[in-house]
This record gives C-alpha cells, sequence and structure tokens, in this order.
C-alpha cells in the first residue's frame, strides 16, 4: 500500500509542475526599463499585481498596449521563457540586448514565440534568439 501512495504522489508531483508557470505583463512601470525589475510586471493581465520575482523559464511573457515604456533592457546573459507574446498593435516595442565586455546574449522561449509588427529585436553584440517552439512574425524585424 506504502508503495503505490508514494507511486500516486510521485505522479500528481509531477504533473503539478504545469501549475507553477504563470502570466507576466509588462506594465514598464518600474525605474528602469530593465527586465530583472519587478515593479515593469503584472501578473494576469496588464493591470494585475507586482509579483515578487521576474519571469522565469516555466512563464508566459505578454508585452501588449497599456505598458508605460515600450524598451525593454534584458540584460541578463541567458533568459528563458515558455511563451513570448508581442501583440501591441498601437506602440512599438524595442527588445535590447545589452551585452558587456563582448559576452553572449541568449533568449530562448521553449514554446510559442509570437511578434507583431511592432516588435523590434536591437543587439550590440552577438546573441542568439532560440525558439524551441513555434515562431510566429507578423511583420515583425530582428536587427
Amino acid at each position: 500500500m506504502r508503495k503505490i501512495y508514494l507511486f500516486f504522489l510521485l505522479c500528481l508531483t509531477l504533473l503539478s509542475t504545469k501549475g507553477l508557470a504563470a502570466d507576466f505583463y509588462w506594465t514598464g512601470k518600474g525605474s528602469s526599463s530593465n527586465y530583472n525589475v519587478v515593479q515593469n510586471w503584472a501578473l494576469g493581465s496588464i493591470s494585475g499585481g507586482v509579483p515578487t520575482v521576474v519571469p522565469g523559464a516555466s512563464d508566459n511573457v505578454f508585452f501588449t498596449d497599456g505598458a508605460i515604456k515600450f524598451d525593454v533592457n534584458f540584460n541578463q546573459a541567458n533568459i528563458v521563457f515558455n511563451n513570448f507574446t508581442a501583440s501591441s498593435t498601437t506602440s512599438n516595442y524595442n527588445y535590447y540586448f545589452t551585452a558587456v565586455n563582448g559576452t553572449t546574449k541568449t533568449l530562448t522561449v521553449n514554446g510559442v514565440m509570437n511578434l507583431s509588427q511592432k516588435a523590434s529585436f536591437i543587439s550590440n553584440s552577438t546573441g542568439n534568439i532560440d525558439n524551441i517552439g513555434a515562431l510566429i512574425l507578423k511583420n515583425a524585424p530582428i536587427h
């Protein structure tokens, strides 16, 4: 009986990890345009509450209309998201990969990367965008 209970508990744990993913919306309300400032994000919607952490590998990120700042600086070496959606129809979003001392930046999207025509990626150094799932481009330039 104990083995069945442990097996059930293991299965439940493995299946519940998907529930840990959250939807993060860029608001741009932080003191800077840096990705790693939690005040730049809201949970669940553009008007949701401020999270306690920035989005991570299991999370979905959304860049929509309604934000205050439209320049996003990915200043960490490697950033991983589950899904990345840039769906703004009125504001141009610029995503900067700013590298120092010749370092390489990598943005990895494990799921769907959906870019509207208002999204531009700009890098000052070597950088990679690794997309594991589907890539949907709607006239989105990558510089």
